[in-house]
């Protein structure tokens, strides 16, 4: 069975049942059930801006799946979409879903980020990964978009397209921050929480500078992988060649996690838990695989 539960907690001693979201309950039967998987991941909470007004919502991912539909025709829905919900009766303000966008192939299990990039009070992005290793971004009304902004006016965009080469899955939650100079970085990590000890795995950090989200384009950087992080006062990115950012507000950079070497190759070893970013350090956590026989500490 899939399903998120809601509990009134204030009297600790008697927590009240709210309501519950899954099978046919606060879901619409052809647009939105269909694509519930198995809650893997975490509903977050946040105070969002619709038409003039504070809504207190629930961001979660439709869940997991294994199967994906990047085959084309007739596939698995389970798991392909990511839902907004009102907190107060478990409502879905919003959903978006392959049947919304033909992108969304492959699974939500993990945890969204949710931030406030104007701190103006409201959440006006979430971000999440899929199981084909893209990254999702949601965004949302802004306290200075005004009253005429709705739900409605809420889009999904493809950030990070991993379409191309060795795709990893993401399970885990984004992590946000602000450098120095103002930029927005997202970071985030791969690695299968499904078979954490597969031998064969090259998995990966990435940041992601997102600067511009005013557009309303979906696909904002086409598959390259920056091997080398950028120096100091974050101007220069060295690259493998592979291509050029489509808008000069966004950059990306990726280190393999590898062990025992700086550059290495070794595979098995997997981003896990969450990553934080604080003072400008990026701190991560993730799974060793000592199937290797080798007890050096894993690397990145």
């Amino acid at each position: 069975y899939s399903g998120y539960y809601a509990l009134n907690v204030t009297d600790t001693l008697n927590p009240q049942y709210l309501w519950r979201i899954g099978g046919g309950t606060l879901l619409n039967s052809s647009t939105q059930a269909p694509y519930i998987g198995d809650p893997w991941g975490k509903m977050i909470p946040g105070k969002v801006f619709i038409n003039g007004q504070e809504r207190w919502v629930g961001f979660v991912g439709a869940g997991y799946n294994a199967t994906d539909c990047a085959g084309g025709g007739s596939c698995d829905s389970r798991g392909k979409g990511f839902f907004i919900v009102d907190l107060k009766d478990g409502v879905v303000l919003k959903s978006f879903t392959l049947a919304d966008d033909a992108m969304m192939k492959f699974s939500f299990p993990a945890t969204a980020a949710i931030v406030d990039w104007d701190n103006d009070g409201f959440i006006d992005t979430a971000y999440m990964g899929d199981l084909g290793g893209n990254l999702w971004r949601f965004k949302l009304c802004t306290k200075a978009d005004g009253s005429s902004c709705s739900e409605s006016s809420w889009q999904a965009t493809l950030l990070y397209d991993s379409s191309s080469g060795v795709i990893r899955p993401i399970y885990t939650m984004p992590a946000a921050a602000v450098d120095g100079a103002g930029n927005s970085w997202i970071y985030w990590g791969t690695g299968d929480k499904s078979d954490p000890t597969a031998p064969n795995a090259q998995e990966k950090l990435y940041a992601l500078k997102d600067n511009n989200r005013t557009r309303r384009s979906r696909r904002i950087w086409r598959r390259c992988l920056l091997y080398h992080v950028f120096t100091s006062g974050e101007q220069t990115l060295r690259t493998d060649g592979c291509c050029v950012p489509l808008w000069d507000t966004v950059h990306l950079w990726s280190r393999r996690i590898s062990r025992g070497e700086k550059h290495g190759h070794r595979t098995g070893d997997r981003v896990v838990p969450r990553r934080i970013d604080r003072t400008g350090c990026l701190y991560l956590g993730y799974l060793c695989n000592h199937k290797q026989r080798r007890r050096r500490a894993c690397t990145v």
